[in-house]
């Protein structure tokens, strides 16, 4: 297995970094990944984002199949892609408050959709593999990217769709059971946000509220069940339509780390979980060092949910 698995490397790496019987699993040559940017500077002089001509690679996706009914409200989209995702220094509550229960949480399999998590248009360290690549305006989704490298390597079957139908399924049978809780505040452009999952809820986070009812910013950590595991999607900002009858036309991006990039990546193929972390394209504190290697996956999710009365959510 471990000759396989380093054989699958080096057809992944080839014409980016040399390969032989004896290299180490999980080399560290390669481009630095991305498609140009504003750059930075980080700390000694090192390079926080580097820019580069790759251009990200979407993956096609096998459609669901259905477990359970997904219910998202069928609304015209209030978000633009373009709203504000630095949260609010503050909102006051207003008591209009409505629970959502999230239904619908599936792959954007589009590595053009989502948002630009580091704030680097290019590279904020060194992919194992050298692939890593920004979609348009430097979207981090690179979960998007998997399917085509893992092909190459593996007899693997549809794998992003194998995750897709385990994250849909476990929305399903509860292992991935969330609660939002939205107090909408209208007049100062803002909500006050719960989240409630595993018995616990966050503390208040404050978003910000479009007049059409785009609700935008920052959320934190999303617990997530996978393969009987919990896991955890990390840096997580987002983009919804929400209203009295649910939310919709949800983007979500945010980031994975070993464990749960592990567990993702063995849902996609049985085994492989032993290569997960050479995909990584971005760091877990989404810092820059174009010296140091990636830490985490990026990625993108869509998600919807309905609107539950009052006394049945929370809890």
């Amino acid at each position: 297995m471990t000759r396989y698995l380093l054989g699958f490397i080096c057809v992944l790496a080839l014409g980016v970094m040399g390969c032989s019987e004896t290299a180490g699993k999980g080399g560290s040559g390669g481009g630095d990944g991305g498609s140009g940017g504003d750059g930075g500077g980080g700390q000694g002089g090192v390079a926080a984002c580097i820019p580069n001509e790759l251009e990200c690679v979407s993956a096609q996706i096998e459609p669901i199949e259905g477990m359970c009914e997904v219910i998202v409200p069928d609304q015209p989209s209030a978000c633009s892609g373009t709203e504000n995702i630095v949260n609010p220094m503050s909102c006051k509550s207003s008591g209009d408050t409505v629970i959502h229960k999230l239904t619908q949480m599936q792959i954007a399999a589009d590595c053009d959709t989502g948002h630009n998590l580091d704030a680097c248009d290019g590279s904020t360290c060194v992919s194992p593999l050298g692939t890593n690549s920004d979609g348009i305006n430097g979207v981090d989704n690179a979960l998007a990217t998997v399917e085509w490298l893992v092909e190459q390597g593996f007899p693997c079957v549809d794998p992003l769709g194998s995750l897709d139908q385990a994250l849909h399924e476990a929305t399903c049978t509860g292992a991935t059971d969330i609660e939002i809780e939205v107090d909408a505040v209208p007049k100062e452009s803002c909500a006050v946000v719960r989240l409630s999952a595993l018995g616990t809820t966050s503390d208040p986070i404050p978003m910000n509220l479009s007049d059409d009812g785009c609700l935008s910013g920052t959320i934190g950590t999303i617990p997530i069940g996978l393969g009987g595991t919990q896991q955890a999607i990390e840096n997580t900002v987002v983009r919804m339509t929400v209203s009295s009858l649910g939310f919709s036309d949800g983007i979500l991006s945010g980031t994975a780390g070993p464990f749960t990039a592990e567990a993702m990546f063995e849902e996609m193929c049985d085994g492989l979980s032993a290569v997960a972390m050479q995909f990584f394209d971005i760091n877990v504190d989404l810092s820059g060092n174009s010296l140091e290697p990636c830490s985490a996956l990026s990625m993108t999710l869509r998600i919807g949910g309905e609107a539950v009365p009052a006394q049945e959510g929370g809890r």
